[in-house]
């Protein structure tokens, strides 16, 4: 019995074998048997040739203005394209080698583009790309992230050793506050930070000495402090005073003739200076300085600098402090994403006046190896 199944099973497979690809006919009818399936006809495609956009990449650019071309292959026929961004959609012919052309205006950021092919067949085929054009400020942020690091030194002092020296309210706290914006709201890590509570004389040279170790000429260092000064008008020298200065020895005072001379030895491309204090506009020998500059950012940035802002002049300034109030508060609500000391200060001088006899005062830092540049503030 089961050599006759096997049988029959060789006899049907050999007939179908004979009949592969054989054509069987009949007066009404011819059947082809394993006819190949004619080759479907290659659809079209879209294929960017400028700007080079890769594979699910973004192109980036610095310029608003992209001239896109394009060729759309396997086309049969007239075609039209629609490029279609942001900004607006835009219909161009095709040639008859399939290449269109146009231009294209991007928005800040990344710009979605649209391109569509559509033929008089109804044939249509979508392909989605993305530039970014990132603005003279996003590239110089980019920039500055990329090879520099920010730094501070915050100094504070409420309490002083010396009971005839009056204690303040205010320092410790505005100087917590402006430390957490700068880690917050900008590109300051809590590790570069140096916070000094109720500092001495030592702690504040030892702090300097640290810096001037670790900042490079890639970084930028900002320096604030906020405590009591005082004014010599015989030896026409501002001092700091930290917080074991004794009223009637001035051995523990810190003068701006000192502060400026380990300023000089730290190597940042930028420093900035802030001093709330009593007389901390002596820090300034010279204050010539041009507010309404014209260059932009990326140039400003270029040029090492040492600025300062202050207070004050060579005046009494009050506790609690109008003006650190104020420079935390435009540090906290501005919205650019880049921008200058220089700016800041102007913001801070215009909450400032008419709320207080004494007037912040911005400027370089004479013989402190300032060539012209702003420090940048640049936002998370």
């Amino acid at each position: 019995m089961k050599t006759k199944v096997i049988f029959q099973i060789i006899l049907f497979l050999s007939c179908s074998y004979m009949i592969i690809g054989q054509e069987i006919q009949s007066e009404s009818a011819s059947i082809k048997l394993n006819a190949k399936i004619k080759d479907e006809v290659a659809k079209p495609e879209i294929q960017i040739i400028s700007p080079s956009v890769l594979q699910e990449t973004i192109f980036i650019t610095q310029n608003p203005r992209v001239d896109l071309i394009g060729k759309v292959n396997n086309f049969t026929g007239t075609g039209t394209v629609i490029v279609k961004s942001e900004v607006k959609s835009e219909k161009t012919e095709i040639d008859k080698a399939g290449i269109f052309k146009t231009t294209m205006w991007l928005e800040a950021g990344v710009n979605e583009i649209t391109i569509t092919y559509l033929d008089s067949k109804n044939t249509r085929v979508e392909k989605k790309i993305e530039m970014e054009y990132e603005t003279p400020d996003a590239a110089l942020a980019n920039k500055i992230k990329n090879v520099a690091k920010y730094y501070g030194l915050i100094i504070a002092v409420n309490n002083y050793n010396d009971r005839e020296i009056t204690p303040l309210e205010s320092p410790v706290r505005d100087a917590e506050k402006l430390r957490n914006v700068l880690i917050t709201k900008y590109f300051f890590n809590e590790k570069d930070i140096i916070f000094l509570k109720d500092a001495t004389r030592d702690e504040i040279i030892k702090a300097l000495g640290q810096l001037r170790k670790k900042v490079t000429q890639n970084d930028n260092l900002l320096i604030f402090f906020a405590g009591h000064g005082y004014w010599s008008e015989q030896s026409n020298v501002g001092y700091w005073l930290p917080s074991d200065a004794q009223r009637n020895n001035w051995d523990r005072w810190l003068s701006n003739n000192t502060i400026v001379d380990y300023l000089k030895e730290i190597q940042s491309k930028h420093l900035l200076l802030i001093a709330d204090a009593c007389f901390s506009g002596a820090i300034f020998t010279s204050r010539a300085v041009n507010l309404n500059r014209k260059e932009t950012n990326q140039e400003l940035y270029q040029l090492p600098s040492r600025k300062a802002m202050t207070s004050g002049s060579r005046t009494e300034v009050p506790d609690p402090s109008i003006f650190t109030r104020n420079l935390i508060e435009v540090l906290n609500n501005t919205q650019e994403a880049v921008f200058t000391s220089e700016k800041l200060f102007n913001r801070i001088k215009i909450a400032v006046e008419g709320n207080t006899e004494a007037v912040p005062i911005y400027g370089k830092i004479e013989n402190a190896n300032d060539k012209g540049g702003e420090f940048v503030f640049v936002r998370k």
